[in-house]
């Protein structure tokens, strides 16, 4: 019985939110958020076309990034890639690499647009913040969430082992958004150069 007990605390306790320091919390996220990853990503949110959901893989290291869409609702939408090398964006559709590459495009609306919003919350002075230890997917995780003075919200869950981001929910004018992490894992410290160029295709530029 008091094995039994002891159990039941340890388990009510592991779910406890407790306070903690809004300026270190959002740092501590921001290095989670930026770290070179490789991820699979769910996202719904209004924003979206025909209501979503989404499922993009991302490749990021630095500020070099590649977005690919793998499922989507919105027909336009399907097979776009988004690729920053660091000095020049381009997009195009992995059906038709060689025909529809095009340069100078700012953004891949709405999956550049969600990470952004993320971003633009970490960059933004929280009012207060609180963690938990929980579970997400059956994955040990501590979710970070972050109240802002006016009224958005973002809640992050970090896996407990890698500090990597499982899962991200915000709440931005009013707008609910969702980013669940299929598959996440941290990229070289040198990843290959080929996953944030378009190879020989400049050629074929609109």
């Amino acid at each position: 019985m008091l094995l039994f007990g002891a159990l039941i605390f340890v388990s009510v306790g592991c779910v406890r939110s407790q306070s903690i320091e809004p300026e270190l919390v959002q740092t501590r996220l921001a290095q989670a958020w930026m770290t070179p990853q490789h991820t699979i990503w769910d996202i719904d949110w209004p924003a979206i076309p025909l209501s979503g959901p989404l499922t993009v893989e991302t490749w990021r290291a630095g500020s070099r990034y590649r977005y690919e869409i793998l499922e989507t609702t919105a027909p336009a939408l399907a097979g776009q890639t988004f690729v920053f090398d660091g000095q020049q964006r381009w997009l195009y559709n992995r059906f038709e690499p060689n025909t529809s590459l095009t340069a100078g495009v700012t953004a891949l609306s709405p999956v550049s647009d969600a990470f952004d919003t993320i971003t633009d919350l970490l960059e933004t002075p929280s009012q207060t913040a609180s963690e938990t230890v929980t579970h997400i997917n059956g994955e040990p995780a501590q979710k970070i969430a972050l109240i802002f003075p006016d009224g958005d919200s973002l809640a992050v869950w970090l896996h407990l082992e890698t500090k990597l981001v499982l899962q991200a929910q915000f709440i931005v004018d009013g707008q609910h958004g969702l980013l669940t992490a299929r598959q996440v894992e941290v990229l070289p410290d040198d990843p290959s150069s080929l996953l944030f160029s378009v190879k020989e295709w400049p050629e074929n530029v609109k």
